[in-house]
């Protein structure tokens, strides 16, 4: 029977996700996905309400509260979070006429839903390309269990030396 190891990555995976949230914001102010395609181009409808081709209009919200981790020991799920946008977003009609983007405040899932369209590759789903998560999570777990192989072995395999 294989002895037990036990891994606990909550506190590597709280480090990880900052990182890998604050690439998946880079990559939103770059317009791309984390394939490094580019961001599917709004409706010329859409470009001409809100006078930019980008989904999204930086205004410092969607970083604050767009996205959400959670963590378990063996666990990290980054999601786009259940808040709703506020909706304080406006933009000026010919007349002079204040408008808002938005009446009915999606969440950001929603945003997110929407912006990730068939054929691009979006922000969530799957890690950045390029990322080094995966080195960095081997080296986390070969950095515990190490020292649990090396008790655990030490306590089944014994080695005489005789005359």
């Amino acid at each position: 029977m294989a002895p037990k190891m036990k891994l606990d990555l909550t506190a590597f995976f709280q480090r990880e996700a900052r990182t890998i949230i604050s690439r998946y914001k880079s990559l939103i102010t770059q317009k791309r996905g984390v394939a490094m395609d580019d961001a599917p181009h709004n409706k010329p409808s859409t470009v001409k309400r809100k006078r930019k081709d980008h989904w999204m209009v930086d205004t410092g919200e969607l970083n604050r509260s767009g996205f959400d981790f959670r963590v378990r020991p063996t666990e990290l799920l980054i999601f786009a979070s259940g808040k709703r946008h506020s909706g304080k977003r406006s933009y000026m009609t010919k007349a002079g006429k204040r408008i808002s983007y938005s009446n009915s405040h999606p969440t950001y899932r929603q945003l997110f839903k929407w912006h990730n369209q068939k054929g691009y590759s979006g922000v969530f789903g799957k890690l950045p390309t390029g990322s080094q998560f995966p080195k960095r999570l081997v080296t986390e777990i070969v950095a515990q269990l190490r020292p649990q192989m090396v008790t655990q072995l030490s306590r089944k395999i014994r080695i005489q030396v005789g005359k």
